[in-house]
């Protein structure tokens, strides 16, 4: 380990205003205690359980029934070195960390207390969601329930985990498999590799030479000579080329012209990405003509806003994801998509910003949420571009129908669309429904239409079809036997909002009608109710 680092996963109820917590006082089911366990129809409370004055303790939520079932997510990054448990009870409680039992306690304590759970939780604790489950009864007397999760955020090296956990963890057998493989790691590691390197023409270098005005274009009419500089309207200074600059053939103009454009001094270049990145969050920039801030583009609505986020962005480094989380935290960026006559009537195009514009997920967007939903979607980063499956009618089309497409495996298919293969000359026929960019020109902003054709892509195309059943199958996992649960769960993901009572059972009442009417049994019913909640404009556009 580098060094100890500290950190509440899980406050306690004695750090600032506490957590909250789901929990309930009825017996829940069965498998209270798993991650996958829907606990959103249960109460919310703040931590500290139980009735004033019980010793040592901090009631921020009252407790008096004889039981208290509690649920409390958190999220790691990278797996801990160690967890500690801090906790207080009053009587028994059970302690669950992603489905498994790590503690038991009887009897009541008086003050808090801490316990090395590490040992407990090393096999099941996982980067993401992870799930804190306690189960608490009290037969008389004070009675209270309180926990908080501490962890040491020292880097432990795997060698050393497998050294100290690996026989009960992997057993003998795969501990001395990995032992083994891992010293031929360290051997391949220390060996210097001889390869020979192959080199590829990137740019013919003509070293520095002068350059003239040529009369009517003849090169044996020589002119005024020309040195390097930028384009006058931007910048009138002449540009200097240190003599350092020129390496090898290489003249060094190219060099001074990227170190231009990257000027912090240069307002173009800040104000365009500023203006960018405006436009990805808001579906379109402070200036609109977002390729074009010349005299016939459009004029900024806010130019001094503009020019604040650029400054912001110079300021920063250059650093995107400072900009991203600056703007995302505005409050411009939160405010509603919804407006009175009014306001709509003084401005209709929202050039004051006064409201967040409703827009429709883009083509990307839209693959990569249906496959976040179904659960399919394969976050693997890096790597050569991928394959969706493509129907046959759509590669007929080909130049050479045969070698038009790639094939990838199913689970490669499922990264996010960023990753998909672009060809000129064949579109991905999902995302070209969605108004996909063409790959032809550039494309400062995609043009949104609503047309009948995606309306027919989701309820027809294999990919839509597909991605229900899976979702069906999700549904059918996480709850099983259960409709009203089972359509609960599935509009509580698609809108990432409690669905309403006349919601659910329009849902039932969709599935009851295809079984009695269509004579589908309950899983086919239930992959129809799917292919609907994929449809739904709640999923498909951002308000």
């Amino acid at each position: 380990a580098k060094g100890k680092k500290d950190a509440w996963v899980v406050p306690d109820a004695n750090r600032g205003k506490g957590v909250k917590w789901e929990f309930t006082y009825e017996k829940p089911a069965d498998n209270w205690f798993e991650i996958a366990f829907d606990d959103s129809n249960w109460r919310k409370g703040r931590s500290g359980f139980g009735a004033p004055g019980t010793p040592g303790s901090k009631v921020r939520t009252p407790w008096h029934s004889s039981d208290i079932w509690l649920r409390r997510d958190f999220r790691f990054d990278t797996i801990p070195g160690k967890l500690t448990l801090k906790i207080h009870h009053d009587e028994d409680a059970e302690v669950y960390l992603n489905g498994k039992q790590i503690k038991t306690f009887k009897g009541h304590l008086q003050k808090y207390t801490e316990i090395d759970v590490t040992d407990e939780c090393l096999d099941v604790l996982q980067t993401g969601r992870n799930t804190l489950a306690i189960h608490c009864k009290q037969t008389g007397g004070g009675q209270y329930i309180d926990a908080g999760l501490v962890v040491d955020q020292s880097t432990t090296p795997v060698p050393a985990l497998a050294a100290r956990y690996g026989r009960e963890v992997l057993g003998e057998g795969k501990l001395a498999k990995y032992s083994k493989l891992h010293g031929e790691l360290i051997k391949i590691q220390s060996t210097q590799l001889k390869l020979k390197t192959e080199y590829a023409m990137a740019v013919a270098e003509d070293a520095r030479r002068k350059m003239w005005i040529l009369r009517r274009g003849l090169p044996a009419l020589k002119g005024e000579e020309v040195g390097p500089a930028f384009p006058t309207i931007l910048d009138i200074s002449a540009a200097h080329v240190p003599d350092d600059y020129a390496v090898g053939k290489a003249s060094g103009k190219r060099r001074v012209l990227a170190e231009w454009v990257a000027s912090g001094s240069n307002p173009m270049t800040a104000r365009v990405m500023a203006n960018r990145l405006w436009q990805h969050h808001f579906g379109r920039g402070i200036v609109r003509s977002s390729n074009n801030f010349g005299f016939i583009g459009a004029k900024p609505t806010h130019p001094d806003l503009l020019n604040w986020l650029a400054n912001e962005l110079v300021a920063g480094d250059w650093k995107l994801k400072r900009m991203h989380k600056l703007i995302m935290m505005s409050n411009t960026y939160r405010m509603s998509s919804s407006g009175g006559e009014t306001a709509l009537a003084r401005d209709p195009n929202n050039d004051l910003m006064w409201r967040h514009e409703m827009r429709r997920l883009s083509a990307e967007e839209i693959r990569d949420s249906i496959l976040n939903l179904t659960g399919q979607l394969n976050l693997k980063m890096g790597g050569p571009s991928i394959y969706t499956e493509v129907p046959k009618d759509v590669l007929a089309t080909a130049s050479r129908p045969g070698a038009a497409w790639g094939n990838s495996p199913v689970a490669e298919r499922n990264r996010r669309s960023v990753y998909i293969y672009v060809k000129r000359s064949l579109h991905e026929p999902f995302l070209g429904a969605f108004d996909w960019a063409d790959t032809d020109n550039t494309c400062d902003v995609r043009f949104v239409t609503t047309v009948p054709t995606q309306t027919l892509t989701l309820l027809n195309s294999k990919f839509l079809n597909d991605s229900a059943e899976s979702l069906a199958k999700r549904l059918a996992k996480v709850v099983p036997g259960d409709a009203k649960a089972q359509v609960t769960r599935a509009l509580r993901l698609a809108t990432s909002r409690k669905p309403t009572g006349e919601e659910v059972d329009d849902g039932l009442e969709l599935i009851h009608g295809l079984k009695a009417e269509a004579k589908l049994d309950d899983s086919e019913a239930l992959q129809r109710f799917c292919l609907l909640v994929l449809n739904l404009n709640e999923f498909l556009y951002l308000d």
